[in-house]
């Protein structure tokens, strides 16, 4: 058996070398030198427009030119983008949609919020306003200062007096702050017990939900009340200006005991009513408010005669 031994690299370069062999190695390195350059030239490119990219995105020609709000606007364009967290000249591409539409949804009055950004230099913000439903006597009694709640039990606005036009929940109240939410709010979020700033949660509890939905199905079918109260279990609402006393019993066939009041509205038979009991919404019991004195009265002067004859 013979082993071949690899000839030695001074032997083979004294050793003459194909002309056709030395050409093909040059040609080779050639294409070699040619592909380096040109992944050079590649990278360079690429670079050059990334860098070229990012500064044109956050250059002045691509920043916040213009705010566009629809829905209702209690604020103004630059307290808006104040709250969204957005600057005038900013880059449009550092704007970030949804951070800004849950800051904006921090304020008081705002429902929902959506942000969107529109290429070079628009944010359109389309906002839904909470709407007032009843008031609660901020100092834990009538009369006195009052705050402004929508539906979901959120704090809208503090006012002096109460305001015609929306109902009283009797047996809430308590000095929340603006923007907190009402104890046992149907829409608080988990811990919101004490407000947006710590306020001291007043009355409230499991019947709120219902007092709330109440007042907002009264508001909605223009049966203006005055006072809506279910902390008793029993949804008790005053209304016609605190003439008529309607008596719901549970919420549960609202929406029919609410259709069969518009009804009795409709007809007239209101007019009178010092009480109307809608417990059994398909058995409305009207009583008059001159029968209803008429009771009372009776009822005190037997008991008077009672007392006198004991």
């Amino acid at each position: 058996m013979r082993t071949a031994t690899p000839p030695d690299r001074a032997i083979e370069g004294a050793l003459p070398i194909d002309p056709r062999i030395r050409q093909r190695r040059v040609e080779v390195e050639r294409a070699q030198r040619r592909r380096s350059r040109k992944v050079l030239l590649g990278l360079l490119i690429v670079g050059t427009l990334v860098g070229g990219g990012f500064a044109a995105l956050h250059s002045s020609l691509l920043g916040v030119r213009r705010v566009m709000v629809s829905g209702p606007d209690q604020a103004g364009p630059a307290v808006l983008m104040q709250a969204a967290g957005i600057r005038r000249g900013e880059p449009l591409v550092d704007v970030a949609p949804g951070r800004s539409a849950r800051r904006l949804e921090g304020l008081p009055w705002v429902r929902t919020a959506v942000v969107h950004r529109h290429w070079p230099g628009t944010v359109r913000i389309t906002l839904t306003e909470r709407v007032a439903v009843a008031q609660v006597a901020a100092a834990g009694a009538a009369p006195g200062p009052v705050a402004l709640v929508d539906v979901t039990g959120r704090v809208l606005a503090d006012e002096p007096a109460e305001v015609n036009g929306l109902p009283l929940l009797a047996g809430v109240g308590g000095a929340i702050p603006v923007g907190g939410w009402l104890p046992g709010s149907p829409g608080a979020p988990t811990g919101a017990g004490r407000g947006a700033a710590g306020g001291v949660a007043g009355a409230g509890g499991p019947a709120l939900g219902p007092a709330l939905a109440l007042a907002a199905a009264l508001d909605a079918d223009h049966l203006s009340a005055t006072r809506v109260d279910a902390s008793a279990g029993t949804a008790i609402a005053v209304i016609a200006g605190g003439a008529t006393t309607v008596t719901f019993g549970t919420l549960r066939d609202l929406s029919a005991k609410l259709h069969v009041l518009q009804a009795l509205a409709a007809s007239g038979a209101l007019h009178d009513a010092g009480a109307v009991d809608l417990e059994v919404a398909d058995r409305p019991a009207v009583t008059p408010r001159g029968a209803r004195a008429a009771r009372a009265s009776a009822a005190s002067g037997a008991a008077a005669t009672g007392t006198g004859q004991g």
